[in-house]
């Protein structure tokens, strides 16, 4: 199962080095500069793991592991409308104000346009800097797609910085 909420608050104090006005932070979840959006975090997560939204919220990734929809590449349609619903139903906790899902994904399907119309720009990206072998559009996005449920993490809104 994805992480809960508090193993989530949990994994923020371990130490980071977090600084504000100067002045270290200690325990970004009891800062008051950093609680709320911390507790708001939590919240997704919780939702996200509560008994009632898990076919909701989570897909069964290939290792048999369940994980955030939010990782999810659609295969099919139906994949697809699925994840949009996840992605609404968590956009509606929050009023659309944290995270970038929606335009995490846009980025993602402009990437498989971009790189299906070109191929020799994805044998350039898949040799020289992600080291691919396959370089089909969801060959380019599946070691990212894997990356999040691999490590716990409900998403992020930095997909193509390195591209």
């Amino acid at each position: 199962m994805p992480k809960s909420g508090g193993e989530h608050l949990a994994s923020l104090r371990d130490g980071r080095s977090i600084y504000i006005d100067g002045a270290r932070v200690e325990d970004p979840t009891s800062c008051r500069a950093f609680r709320n959006v911390a507790s708001s975090v939590k919240r997704l997560y919780d939702f996200a793991n509560s008994p009632a939204n898990r076919d909701l919220m989570t897909f069964e990734t290939e290792t048999g592991r369940p994980a955030n929809r939010i990782w999810q590449l659609p295969a099919t349609y139906a994949d697809l409308i699925e994840r949009r619903k996840a992605l609404e139903a968590w956009t509606a906790l929050h009023a659309g104000f944290l995270g970038r899902a929606a335009g995490r994904m846009t980025c993602a399907r402009w990437a498989q346009r971009f790189a299906a119309a070109s191929s020799r720009l994805c044998d350039v990206i898949a040799r020289r800097c992600l080291s691919i072998p396959d370089c089909s559009p969801s060959g380019l996005l599946r070691p990212y797609s894997r990356y999040g449920p691999a490590n716990g993490s409900p998403g992020k809104a930095t997909f193509l910085a390195s591209i």
